[in-house]
């Protein structure tokens, strides 16, 4: 009798290598663990507010795949949804990777899995839900680059495609897929029958794959830009897209390699080491990595393979800069979001631990040593992903804090608006000051860092107050131009919010002079 499809699926899935598996689970659990606070609540940064019903600056930044993206998922911030079609995708992110690395142990799988969902990068991706699943996808994109990479011919064209259209997402996960590749080169050059010149050649054919799926995405975007009659915003640079200048490169290659070197340091900036005990289990798996690095050259030299060894040698001190490929693409500061190839510290960390103790188990000291390794490789990357768990809850408890005094804010600005004794619903409203916080609201967060990793300083209020009142607070108003009002002499002499007198009407507009005004 003909199987039914459920048994034919159930055959399939334990067909699935098992590391496959634990690295699949090691997302979904550790993913719900740290982000199901934000997926089951609505806890919105400003950008989510602008971009309530759309993925946010698309073509005039180069991303000019968001909006295939919007057309596929209704482009809608639905935390729920968006939330678990991005950890589906991180979790084939993480199955492709854990082949990549060639990580046999079930355990290193799932704590590979586990590091990759909850590292910081996620966290702030979360915070700008309406567009989560799109840069999930780059993630995998990305990563299915370096896997159909590794498979050499014409699987180079196919993974230079899925750069191509990675990068149309979000160009700073392209040092995913680079970072991938070279590690995986640089642990076929540790092995015992390993070929240099194979190794090489390898890797020359699998950078023009990347090069070529680079140089795709320039020519697209620039054709594309042009047809659309769009020019590149500034935001971050990103109207310096494509550009190379050998003078900026000892520069980038310096901060590549401060960046990766001092990740343990990245707190106030990144939000990636905001206490003591995260920078101590980040120097720990940088110590570690590093060790297990030179023990892999160590091992070549010893068996008198000097190319091999001087070619793993080169592999290791390109890690840090293809996982910070960013500042070799990138000029300005660099947000969390850019930061997320750094998780390969920890699961490279995995990987090589995997493949060191896969080795013949020695006796004695030697033994011992290893097995301490082991242990210690898995208690530091273990507590890690606990504690960016722990650190991503933290920092949505802050942000629906924050969106609750936000709230209260503007419903008490709203209730004087609309307790004026010449109060008309059809007055324009000015919301005169300075875009900034308002001085007489006390800082009541304890850690500043939080705010950086949620992807914004956590403010009452923001560029989207106007969008922002009108879905949470029903209040859809006319707008007066608040800096030609703010010059009238009548609103310089009212005082700031909240004192008495700071909301009134002036010439026929509702004035609401937030704070003192920035002449």
């Amino acid at each position: 009798m003909e199987q039914w499809m459920p048994d034919r699926v159930l055959a399939w899935i334990k067909r699935i290598p098992r590391p496959h598996r634990c690295a699949f689970w090691g997302v979904w659990l550790a993913g719900l663990f740290a982000h199901g606070y934000m997926f089951a609540n609505k806890l919105p940064n400003h950008d989510d507010v602008q971009s309530f019903w759309g993925k946010g600056a698309g073509m005039s930044l180069g991303r000019w795949g968001l909006s295939l993206v919007g057309r596929l998922d209704g482009s809608f911030s639905a935390p729920w949804m968006l939330g678990l079609f991005s950890l589906c995708l991180l979790a084939a992110a993480a199955m492709l990777m854990v082949e990549i690395l060639e990580i046999k142990r079930p355990l290193f799988a799932a704590l590979a899995g586990a590091v990759l969902v909850v590292f910081p990068t996620v966290t702030s991706m979360f915070a700008y839900m309406f567009t989560s699943d799109a840069y999930a996808l780059s993630v995998l994109l990305a990563v299915l680059a370096a896997w159909l990479a590794r498979k050499g011919r014409w699987w180079l064209l196919a993974a230079a495609a899925c750069i191509t259209v990675s990068l149309s997402l979000y160009q700073a996960f392209f040092g995913w897929a680079a970072a991938l590749l070279v590690y995986g080169l640089y642990a076929r050059s540790i092995q015992p029958k390993a070929s240099a010149k194979a190794i090489f050649w390898d890797g020359v054919c699998q950078a023009g794959a990347l090069a070529l799926g680079m140089a795709a995405y320039l020519g697209l975007t620039r054709a594309f830009l042009a047809l659309s009659d769009t020019e590149l915003d500034g935001y971050m640079h990103a109207d310096q897209m494509g550009e190379m200048h050998l003078s900026w490169l000892p520069g980038q290659l310096r901060d590549a390699y401060r960046e990766f070197f001092g990740v343990w340091k990245l707190g106030s900036n990144r939000g990636m080491a905001n206490s003591f005990g995260i920078r101590l289990l980040l120097a720990g798996c940088l110590v570690l990595f590093c060790l297990l690095l030179a023990e892999g050259i160590l091992r070549q030299l010893l068996r008198r393979k000097y190319p091999e060894a001087a070619l793993a040698l080169l592999l290791a001190a390109l890690f840090p800069v293809a996982v910070n490929t960013i500042w070799l693409m990138h000029t300005s500061s660099v947000h969390t979001l850019m930061c997320y190839p750094l998780c390969m510290l920890p699961i490279a960390l995995l990987a090589r631990c995997d493949g060191w103790s896969a080795l013949r188990f020695p006796k004695g000291g030697a033994g011992v040593v290893r097995l301490a390794g082991c242990w210690l490789v898995t208690g530091c990357v273990g507590l890690l992903a606990l504690r960016y768990g722990m650190l991503a809850n933290e920092a949505y408890l802050e942000m629906q804090i924050n969106h609750t005094r936000r709230l209260s804010y503007w419903n008490s600005i709203v209730t004087q608006i609309r307790s004026l004794p010449e109060y008309d619903p059809s007055l324009p409203v000015a919301l005169v000051g300075s875009n900034s916080e308002d001085p007489g609201l006390p800082s009541w967060w304890h850690n500043q860092d939080l705010d950086r990793l949620c992807g914004v300083d956590l403010r009452i209020r923001q560029y989207s107050d106007q969008r922002f009142l009108n879905l949470y607070l029903a209040y859809a108003p006319a707008y007066a131009d608040p800096i030609a009002m703010g010059q009238l002499p009548e609103v310089q002499a009212m005082p700031s919010y909240p004192a008495r007198g700071s909301v009134g009407i002036v010439d026929g507009v509702i004035v609401v002079k937030i704070c003192d005004i920035e002449l």
